[in-house]
């Protein structure tokens, strides 16, 4: 059990530190994505962009989170 609280201490850490790795505008896209749940336009609407660069910004991010993670 302190195990697998260890692990998860561990991946939510590398996870913090990943998202910290992100551009500001990526950062904030994916985190409003899922975090906040919200919509690609409702996170265009947030960040006062257009619905294509919302998906564009949310696309880049994530897969910037997996070069840090390893997938």
């Amino acid at each position: 059990m302190l195990k697998q609280a260890v692990a998860l201490r561990q991946r939510a850490q590398r996870a913090r530190t990943a998202l910290e790795g992100l551009r500001p505008t990526e950062r904030d896209a994916v985190v409003l994505r899922f975090q906040g749940e919200l919509s690609f336009r409702e996170v265009a609407e947030a960040c006062g962009i257009d619905e294509a660069t919302a998906r564009k910004r949310v696309s880049r991010a994530i897969a910037r989170l997996r070069t840090s993670l390893g997938d």
